[in-house]
């Protein structure tokens, strides 16, 4: 692509101390094939030799910008957005690595699907001593903006923008953020656009002890919650203070559930499932859906005794969405495998 050739997508790759991956990310980009592309790498003031190895690759559709002051990975992804050419923007972290075909899969179904302004796909999760594992996301505007009421219906690095949609809405990252600033982005660009993702994986995603998502995951949690909040109280305006507390605990999926707590979830879901989200785009099957596999989530995590157990066969939230037979029978030997070690130790006690 020579330099008056306007391309199709801009790449922003925006990098912090990213030597020890940017350039095998780099060389993922530049291997993508049957679209035109720039690929813009955002140097947030590094203090290694991540800007020379950006420019040490010998290539046209590279264009390197470094910030006078850190300001972040917001500032560094609006200043890329500000410079792109690109009719589309395509996110790729530094440390992460595109599939081949990735550009050329999403720039076609964008130019298929003129009223969406945002698509995803699945990633591949990948890591020094780890398993790799493929995490997808749901793929209509409908269910993703559904899954957006608990959390972020995207993985950053799999997106792709509609520069026009972003012009048109005014939509830029809030530079204020250092977490969740992707999640904050998209539920706000959400208001003025269709959203997708696609089914097949576009991205490795790479864990490593040195990204922000592992070093600031408590911060990371607090910023997640404040979108959260602010997409579910317009999503259901009477939301109550302590009804947004529950919310948090639905969402939160990896952290334990008080029994006590229980029965008001259920309580908040059947509101959710009564009340409807249509007016904001979300379907009915797919809210009941989300609904009903929260509600069997958080009896799993609260440890439900037979009575618990029993309260959520017996719940009308058990009866919405798909069967989940799977899910209910680890329900039940969970409760049966902490009964069966509890009469083992009072027949123990007895014995003493």
């Amino acid at each position: 692509m020579s330099g008056n050739d306007t391309p199709l997508v801009t790449v922003i790759m925006p990098a912090y101390n990213a030597g020890a991956f940017i350039g095998e990310s780099i060389a993922s980009v530049l291997a993508q094939q049957e679209v035109s592309f720039e690929l813009l790498v955002v140097d947030d003031c590094s203090t290694d030799d991540t800007s020379a190895r950006v420019a040490a690759f010998d290539d046209a559709r590279i264009r390197l910008v470094r910030m006078a002051v850190n300001g972040g990975v917001s500032a560094a992804t609006n200043r890329g957005m500000q410079l792109a050419r690109g009719s589309y923007y395509a996110r790729l972290d530094a440390d992460d690595l595109m599939l081949p075909g990735r550009l050329a899969r999403q720039a076609a179904f964008m130019e298929a699907h003129p009223q969406t302004g945002c698509c995803g796909g699945a990633v591949e999760v990948f890591g020094e001593g780890l398993e790799p594992y493929r995490v997808a996301y749901p793929q209509s505007d409908s269910a993703i903006r559904c899954a957006m009421l608990f959390g972020n219906p995207y993985a950053h690095s799999s997106l792709m923008v509609r520069m026009d949609a972003v012009r048109q809405t005014g939509v830029m990252y809030d530079e204020t953020l250092r977490q969740a600033e992707d999640y904050d982005f998209i539920e706000r660009l959400s208001h003025g656009t269709g959203l997708a993702n696609l089914p097949e994986v576009l991205v490795r995603y790479r864990r490593h002890a040195g990204q922000v998502t592992e070093q600031q995951g408590r911060a990371m949690r607090e910023k997640r919650g404040v979108v959260r909040s602010r997409y579910s109280r317009r999503v259901f305006p009477g939301l109550l203070p302590e009804q947004v507390l529950l919310h948090d605990i639905l969402a939160e999926t990896d952290t334990p559930v008080d029994s006590v707590a229980v029965p008001e979830i259920g309580e908040l879901l059947q509101y959710y499932a009564r009340t409807g989200a249509e007016r904001f785009g979300i379907e009915r099957r797919d809210l009941e859906r989300t609904v009903a596999v929260k509600w069997l989530n958080v009896c799993h995590r609260a440890g439900l005794g037979a009575r618990g157990v029993w309260g959520y066969f017996a719940s009308p939230l058990r009866r919405l969405g798909p069967p989940k037979y799977a899910g209910e029978a680890a329900l039940v030997a969970k409760w049966l495998r902490r009964a069966v070690a509890g009469w083992k130790q009072e027949a123990a006690h007895e014995r003493v």
